[in-house]
């Protein structure tokens, strides 16, 4: 996407991606299963479905867990492009091979992950990984001229800790709601994502302030520390969820891929390094 923005221009990125979701849609139509069996002759209003899903305790802590993760990310996310740039001094042509190594990295880790969190536990994989995301969002905006190098090591790491947070989450977050609320439950939980990942970015915009293009950001440091903080409340967020009465099986490694795409929507970067370029 970085590359395809820097030499043919913001808007192509939008329009390849365009491109590449069309064959998927019909693929995806004809290839996925009903998923209804669990819904039964009963129908529920949309709005009595709504008010069950934002009025059961377990619902609520789940949704407090996903938007302290995705509030932590999308306080820093969107500007580590314009940080990279203007305060760690990388150029924007070499700002694709930060996403490449750590796209590779979380596709090599994110099954790995979701194996461990089913022999160990979703609750203690996801308190070993969250301290350690925390930890690389506090780093990731502190490393001024720490070297290109160590700026994309840091960036592979921080993905593979965000995505590695987000699989056990997603697993524990799905197994907290009965099987013929998960759809309801799912719907709102992406609208949830959404409408917290603006005010994260909102609130992290406030907070940082830039002379001009290519300049050096400032105050990204205290936006690292409310993320680290946001992060790590995630840790007690977590603990509060329980499973649902009648629980199915739930393995984090069949959502490891599914998280994955869940943590990384949080990457914002690219759209604001081609705005930039241009």
């Amino acid at each position: 996407g970085l590359v395809i923005g820097n030499n043919f221009g913001w808007n192509m990125t939008f329009i390849a991606l365009g491109l590449l979701g069309m064959p998927i849609f019909f693929i995806a139509a004809y290839v996925l299963p009903d998923l209804n069996a669990h819904l039964g002759a009963a129908r529920i209003h949309p709005l009595e479905s709504l008010r069950r899903t934002f009025t059961v305790r377990n619902h609520l802590n789940a949704f407090a867990l996903i938007i302290a993760l995705t509030c932590s990310g999308f306080l820093i996310f969107p500007y580590v492009s314009a940080y990279y740039v203007g305060n760690v001094g990388m150029s924007e042509q070499q700002l694709p091979w930060v996403y490449i190594a750590g796209g590779i990295l979380t596709l090599v880790a994110s099954p790995i992950i979701g194996r461990w969190a089913d022999r160990a536990g979703k609750l203690f994989v996801f308190r070993v990984i969250a301290p350690l995301s925390a930890l690389l969002m506090f780093a990731i905006t502190h490393l001024q001229s720490a070297g290109i190098a160590f700026a994309i090591m840091v960036f592979g790491a921080l993905m593979v800790c965000n995505v590695g947070r987000m699989i056990p989450a997603m697993a524990m977050v799905t197994a907290s709601v009965a099987p013929r609320n998960r759809g309801a439950f799912l719907s709102a939980n992406s609208s949830v994502q959404h409408i917290f990942g603006g005010v994260g970015a909102y609130v992290g915009g406030l907070m940082v302030q830039q002379a001009g293009e290519g300049a050096p950001l400032e105050g990204f440091e205290s936006v690292g520390w409310l993320s680290a903080g946001i992060g790590l409340s995630s840790v007690w967020l977590a603990g509060r969820l329980r499973s649902s009465e009648h629980e199915d099986t739930i393995t984090a490694a069949e959502l490891a891929f599914p998280a994955a795409a869940e943590a990384t929507f949080d990457l914002g970067e690219p759209l604001i390094a081609c705005v930039d370029g241009e």
